[in-house]
């Protein structure tokens, strides 16, 4: 019983340490004329991408398993 009790509370604790790690990476907020941005690195950051590949006017995000991509001056 003692056992099975000190496991639930580890693995409590180890979620609360790892949610902790994930939350580490905030948002970077830039003001440009009053509008909120984020940068493309910082939205790779967040979300674990790698570095970002640009290709013309398209920016890709791509980690094997997800994919964001984004069109410099486009609202998509």
């Amino acid at each position: 019983m003692m056992s099975l009790r000190r496991l639930i509370l580890c693995t409590i604790g180890s979620c609360f340490f790892v949610s902790q790690l994930i939350a580490a990476v905030e948002w970077q907020v830039i003001k440009i004329n009053g509008r909120d941005f984020l940068t493309v690195d910082n939205i790779a950051k967040f979300y674990g991408f790698p570095n970002p590949t640009i290709d013309g006017r398209n920016v890709d995000l791509n980690n094997g398993k997800n994919e964001m991509q984004f069109h410099i001056d486009s609202r998509e």
